[in-house]
């Protein structure tokens, strides 16, 4: 997610600021007559939409825009990178070099890293041709891992511990509607025409040597078909529609009770797990704790830790029940509705029947035991 987090710094602080680490001139000419920013290869290098780069000097301070017909760009470190124009050649830029064609590489179709991918379906580097790569369709490189698909749908990936040496992992279905690949810490995310992403862990397969899917597939906008958004999306899954929902915290991570929360993202790591992030009311951020994606789901729908509806409006009681609920405590002639707010649900329950009256008594895991009479709070043990 590099790449993705660096985009949305530079342009922020370009376009909010007015000035970033290029200095307030490179932030006009991203303007200037009507130009955009259409990528950026790490913190080194803008590739604005009419074809043209901004590039470092050698001191690492100055800047110069190199006019072309740049179409893609990929760093391949912090101060160099590779990219395509638009007729199909090979460019390369680094701290003081500005971006220039490659001689002898042409009839290009994308690039990826050090990785780029030739219209015969060939992959190179500046090794050469790659052995055991044809008839590929789309390769993708993040976090120092190499994914390529071949038309036929061979899904590819670099080794580990050899440079230049691939393995066929498996067999994706429907290759031809493949639009883009995205590849980020052993994972491969595949962009289909319809809008569904489908991520693919390296070592997951079944008896046919196909690759299952790791979390299902999810539907997405593509911003850039580099970004690790993609991988971020297609881990989310169905967990992307908690997004924008509120709740009110009931018990959870001792946050204050009765506070309406908005889930505003879900956060996947590199182990599968993931972190919900809340913003509350007065625009603060809260976390929870790492979890699978079924406890997101659960833990979302138990009442215990959220109400999924907001208790002051469906319960209009008086400032004082509430303050004593938020605060765990219980009293006299409080409803057995009140006393679940505050307390929970008790570990055991009894009810009885005495001149004409219903006597409920609850009992909690530690003791503590409320006696109602007719629904009501009429004695307390604790």
């Amino acid at each position: 997610m590099r790449k993705a987090l660096h985009v949305i710094l530079t342009i922020g602080l370009m376009l909010v600021l007015g000035q970033s680490i290029w200095g307030p001139d490179m932030a006009d000419a991203a303007t200037e007559g009507g130009q955009r920013i259409k990528d950026i290869a790490y913190d080194n290098a803008i590739l604005m939409d009419d074809g043209s780069m901004w590039t470092l000097m050698i001191d690492g301070k100055g800047k110069v825009l190199t006019p072309g017909n740049v179409a893609s760009i990929s760093e391949t470190s912090r101060y160099a990178g590779l990219g395509v124009t638009r007729d199909g050649k090979l460019i390369e830029w680094d701290m003081g070099l500005s971006p220039r064609a490659v001689e002898g590489q042409t009839g290009l179709k994308q690039v990826a890293g050090y990785y780029w991918l030739k219209e015969d379906g060939t992959v190179w580097t500046s090794k050469g041709k790659m052995k055991g790569l044809e008839n590929i369709e789309h390769i993708g490189y993040g976090d120092r891992f190499f994914a390529a698909l071949s038309s036929s749908g061979e899904l590819y990936f670099q080794d580990s511990y050899q440079a230049y040496v691939f393995h066929k992992v498996g067999t994706v279905p429907d290759p031809s509607a493949v639009t883009a690949i995205a590849v980020y810490d052993g994972r491969a995310a595949l962009l289909y025409n319809n809008g569904k992403v489908v991520l693919y862990h390296t070592f997951d397969f079944d008896d046919n040597g196909k690759p299952i899917p790791f979390i299902g597939s999810a539907n997405m906008t593509v911003v850039s078909t580099e970004t690790a958004a993609l991988v971020k999306k297609a881990m989310q899954g169905s967990l992307a529609n908690y997004v924008g929902k509120s709740y009110w915290v009931n018990y959870f991570q001792g946050w204050d009770r009765i506070m309406k929360v908005t889930v505003t993202d879900i956060l996947p790591d590199d182990t599968g797990s993931f972190v919900i992030v809340f913003k509350t009311a007065t625009g603060k951020t809260l976390k929870s704790y790492s979890m699978t994606s079924g406890h997101v789901a659960e833990l979302l729908s138990n009442r215990t830790a959220f109400f999924n509806f907001d208790p002051y409006k469906k319960y209009q009681w008086s400032s004082s029940v509430w303050n004593q609920i938020k605060a765990g405590h219980i009293a006299l002639g409080m409803t057995k509705e009140q006393v679940l707010l505050s307390w929970g649900e008790p570990a055991g329950k009894s009810a009885t029947q005495a001149d004409g009256k219903t006597i409920e008594t609850w009992v909690y895991a530690n003791f503590d035991t409320v006696a109602f009479v007719n629904g009501k709070v009429k004695v307390i043990i604790n």
